[in-house]
């Protein structure tokens, strides 16, 4: 039972929306910081042309108050008006691993501080511990799993955990 979805992601400086179709294929477009509010439109309309969308996959943060705002509100007006249950996911599960075992995943937040998730992958089974924050060096940026991003949320769906676009909030903070 695969599906057409749009991943948004907006929540920090490599923001971007992604198109997963049912043939598990994956398109995304990168967008240009700080014009997401510009540029997040016209990616959709690029990526889902042709498509039926069946749901909207949204980062929550934590990570920018503005950038988080833009890409979840965009999924909330387009949840909306287009009758489409909405998936809520940590900015931060984008970042999986590729390899098995416990993984940290580190990203700049302000302050001086870090987003700290961990968790641990066996195959495509993959569990999380809550985000946090500490202070602590900037680390190197981690890079986008797309596809372990795409099959955790195409699992969340199956799983009945949709949201309608009023039960969805933004997480500045790590609090999920």
């Amino acid at each position: 039972m695969a599906k057409n979805f749009l991943i948004i992601d907006t929540s920090g400086d490599d923001g971007f929306v992604a198109l997963h179709l049912s043939d598990n294929s994956l398109k995304s477009e990168p967008l240009p910081p700080p014009q997401y509010s510009h540029a997040i439109i016209p990616a959709i309309r690029t990526l889902s042309k042709g498509h039926e969308i069946d749901f909207i996959a949204v980062g929550i943060g934590p990570g920018s108050f503005t950038g988080t705002r833009v890409g979840v509100m965009t999924a909330k007006a387009l949840g909306f008006a287009h009758a489409l249950p909405l998936i809520p996911f940590c900015s931060l599960q984008r970042f999986i691993p590729k390899g098995d075992g416990p993984f940290t995943i580190t990203v700049k937040a302000q302050s001086h501080s870090c987003y700290l998730l961990k968790g641990i992958k066996k195959r495509r089974e993959i569990s999380f511990e809550k985000p946090l924050m500490q202070k602590m060096a900037a680390p190197k940026p981690p890079s986008t799993n797309l596809s372990a991003l795409a099959y955790l949320l195409l699992k969340k769906f199956k799983l009945g955990e949709a949201r309608s676009c009023y039960e969805i909030y933004e997480n500045y903070i790590c609090t999920l």
